[in-house]
């Protein structure tokens, strides 16, 4: 009976000593190590402007501006910004 318990423990001991290895090996990394998945947020503060293209409402200080001869314009990203300013000269043609 002895010798089945010191067998039983000697064998758990050895699982236990495998899987330490194996989460070390293959485990997640520590925090050091790790590498963030996206930069940090900025904080915004101030006005939100309304995408004249898409109508998606976007900070002000984070938009796209555009200057027309009467306003500036504030788009959400550059392709809002070509588009309403392709559909601007398309409409001018007419």
């Amino acid at each position: 009976m002895i010798r089945l318990l010191s067998v039983l423990v000697l064998i758990l001991l050895i699982l236990t000593l495998i899987r330490s290895f194996l989460v070390r090996l293959f485990g997640p990394p520590s925090e050091r190590q790790r590498v963030p998945s996206r930069p940090p947020r900025q904080k915004v503060a101030g006005r939100m402007m309304k995408d004249p293209q898409c109508g998606m409402y976007v900070a002000a200080d984070l938009a796209i501006q555009a200057r027309t001869r009467d306003s500036l314009l504030y788009f959400c990203s550059t392709e809002c910004r070509d588009l309403y300013a392709k559909a601007r000269l398309e409409e001018a043609k007419r």
